[in-house]
């Protein structure tokens, strides 16, 4: 048994003692210096290689990929060398790792066409052909949806130019790219999405902005209704190009009738009767209009031809003032003749708030001054009322109506008729029960009229 472990621990020692010699050998090696090639964009080291006409040839078929993409020569604007130096094992790569290193450290340059507006690069497209394509997709976007018109010409207000220009592969966009980014600006427009608790005024604070922007910004928002995850942008979209339409359009259109008025003194002021009913009539007219991007800026009447003439609407009012004068030279003036019946003061044991002018029902009654009236209808004893509003804390009350002839919130003159005298409301016979307050406070009437 002695003799058999003896042997055992001398296979163990052998054994690590081949391990670890292998395992110095293997980093040994690794760390070991050898011949390599640096590979250097612009004098920058960006791979460590064992080949150098494999890295060249890699080189070559990125840029024949890319000139097969691009459909035309290339040339790299970084300078590339391959320089042979000595490096550590570890550090070399594979040969296959250097193609995506290139592709992304190096930019291939062709002739690529530029759309400029006003000067300014605003997209490189890949042709000529394509570029005009965005232009045309562009007027058409403004001249589908006109209607029964006949376009004169379409074009830009801005300078459009088309020229080859030098261009990374990277800055090339499609067609629809380029639509885009002219249709709605350099910058995509910044959104916000409506959540619980959002309202116009809180977004408008929130971005430091105004409401009306945000209405400019987005014309389908109607009221102040918003909805939750609806999209309200910020700024208000500026295309690049204002597409300008000259356009003529022949429209049938309606001729509103004149009204003409004729004053009457033989009616009362605040009455009229139409002795005419006026008609609309028609015309046919050719426009020039000029459109920016579907934007009617200027119409011009080419000709126009009457189909039916309008006809005159005649309105007589009235112009006979309510004239009553005792020869006084008050304030007021009398709103209607007659004798005083009952005086302003104490009556029956009661006070009599106001003054009574007798009178036939059916008698006119007129402002005494100029007015807006603020109250008419039936009020109580009063019966069928008037009340004006004469500003400076005045008012006048016309009460026992028959008729009243006015409504609130309309503004009448001195003498214009309110109102016909009636027996309404707690009353005797027919007569006008006519107040003065001021301030609040019942006035004798005889101090303002006389």
């Amino acid at each position: 048994m002695g003799g058999s472990n003896g042997k055992w621990k001398k296979a163990v020692v052998v054994l690590t003692t081949v391990l670890c010699l292998a395992v110095i050998t293997g980093v040994s090696v690794a760390y070991s210096t050898e011949k390599a090639v640096a590979v250097k964009v612009d004098g920058k080291q960006v791979a460590l290689v064992s080949d150098k006409r494999a890295a060249q040839k890699v080189l070559e078929q990125l840029k024949k990929e890319k000139a097969q993409q691009w459909k035309q020569k290339l040339i790299i604007k970084e300078k590339v060398n391959f320089v042979d130096t000595e490096a550590k094992r570890y550090l070399i790569a594979d040969i296959g790792e250097l193609k995506p290193i290139l592709d992304k450290k190096l930019t291939f340059i062709g002739v690529a066409t530029g759309l400029k507006v006003n000067g300014k690069t605003v997209a490189i497209l890949a042709s000529r052909a394509e570029a005009n394509k965005v232009l045309d997709t562009i007027k058409k976007r403004f001249t589908a949806n006109i209607n029964n018109m006949q376009t004169l010409s379409v074009g830009f207000r801005e300078k459009v130019e088309i020229s080859e220009i030098p261009a990374s592969l990277a800055d090339v966009v499609t067609v629809d790219q380029a639509v885009e980014k002219l249709m709605h600006g350099k910058e995509k427009a910044r959104v916000h999405i409506v959540q619980s608790g959002d309202s116009l005024w809180t977004i408008a604070r929130k971005y430091d902005t105004h409401v009306a922007d945000l209405k400019a910004a987005n014309p389908e928002i109607k009221g102040e209704r918003l909805d939750l995850g609806q999209e309200i942008k910020l700024v208000k979209e500026e295309p690049l190009l204002t597409v300008v339409v000259e356009a003529k359009a022949t429209v049938k259109e309606t001729v509103p009738y004149n009204v003409k008025v004729v004053a009457d003194k033989s009616m009362w002021k605040g009455r009229q009767k139409i002795n005419q009913k006026g008609e609309n009539g028609s015309r046919e007219v050719t426009y020039k209009l000029v459109l920016a991007n579907g934007t009617v800026e200027n119409r011009t009447v080419l000709n126009q031809k009457v189909i039916k003439p309008a006809k005159d609407q005649i309105v007589v009012r009235g112009a006979r003032l309510v004239v009553a004068s005792r020869g006084g030279s008050g304030r007021l003036a009398w709103p209607t003749g007659g004798r005083i019946t009952s005086r302003f003061g104490s009556r029956w044991g009661s006070m009599h708030t106001g003054l009574d002018i007798d009178g036939y029902t059916g008698q006119p009654v007129g402002a005494a001054e100029d007015g807006r009236v603020v109250s008419t209808g039936w009020d109580g004893a009063y019966g069928k009322q008037v009340t004006i509003d004469h500003g400076n804390g005045l008012r006048t009350k016309y009460a026992h109506l028959s008729k009243i002839e006015v409504s609130p919130g309309e503004h009448v003159s001195r003498g214009q008729l309110i109102g016909e005298v009636g027996s309404t409301g707690r009353s005797t016979g027919s007569h006008l029960h006519f107040e003065v307050i001021v301030g609040g406070s019942f006035r004798n009437p005889l101090s303002y009229l006389k």
